[in-house]
């Protein structure tokens, strides 16, 4: 699907998640951003983004997605622990 359209958003939100999965975080970023580009109101896009900065240890950019997913869903309740958690 990814050679025939590279933004499809489903394909690269569905690859971020199995990369984030097997730590493969760089690449999970890429795709994560590209999911996002296509639906910048996703929000568990926004989620799985604040848990990939904050198992990169980059706590800022963790507490920020987190954030912005909370101020789109305030009842995101996953976000709520894992920032709690930071």
């Amino acid at each position: 699907i990814l050679q025939i359209c590279p933004n499809h958003f489903m394909t690269c939100f569905n690859l971020g998640n199995v990369l984030l999965k097997s730590k493969q975080f760089k690449r999970a970023l890429k795709y994560f951003k590209t999911a996002l580009n296509e639906r910048p109101f996703y929000t568990p896009i926004i989620f799985k983004l604040g848990l990939l900065y904050k198992e990169i240890f980059d706590y800022d950019k963790a507490i920020s997605y987190l954030n912005i997913c909370l101020e789109k869903d305030p009842k995101y309740y996953e976000a709520l622990i894992l920032l709690g958690n930071i």
